[in-house]
């Protein structure tokens, strides 16, 4: 089931690939976020990065970085994540955190059969894709646009016909 023994991994190697994981899938959702939040999130994700001194700071952000993902899972940044973090060490998650913010987050993370907001826009997207056809004429519209920023499409073509004899 598992590429190795979890009964002879070291605790800290998980939390490491554990954090990785996350943070990959934190950089991912980011774009999903308005510039100014981005900026925020990116921030946390810098710190959480630095987090890597002890096994309790990793334990540490990697209860953050969970936390972060159900956050950003709803679309809206709530406390502490609203705003940069905190110069100097972090404090255990379970000390900032207001309960009623975890409260929330917890409810709407475990309602069953509600979708998030990253839910819809999926669905949207195929909805769209399945009114429009995946027509070569169609290709730009059905690729993702960011709000802020560029997007550029490359394209190679080959003529397996003229082989490099051929070329003068």
């Amino acid at each position: 089931m598992f590429p190795y023994d979890l009964a002879q991994t070291n605790p800290n190697q998980l939390l490491v690939e554990n954090f990785e994981y996350n943070a990959l899938l934190g950089k991912a959702l980011t774009e999903l976020f308005p510039m100014d939040e981005r900026q925020v999130i990116n921030k946390w994700l810098t710190r959480f990065g630095e987090m890597c001194h002890s096994p309790e700071q990793m334990l540490y952000r990697s209860h953050y970085m969970w936390f972060l993902l159900l956050v950003m899972k709803r679309g809206k940044l709530t406390p502490p994540f609203n705003s940069p973090p905190p110069p100097g060490t972090l404090k255990p998650l379970h000390e900032v955190l207001p309960i009623e913010v975890y409260e929330d987050i917890m409810t709407t993370a475990s309602t069953e059969g509600q979708h998030s907001w990253i839910d819809r826009i999926v669905d949207e997207s195929k909805e769209d894709q399945s009114k429009k056809g995946l027509f070569p004429q169609n290709f730009f519209e059905n690729q993702p646009i960011p709000r802020e920023g560029s997007f550029c499409y490359g394209c190679v073509f080959s003529d397996f016909s003229t082989t490099p004899d051929m070329v003068a």
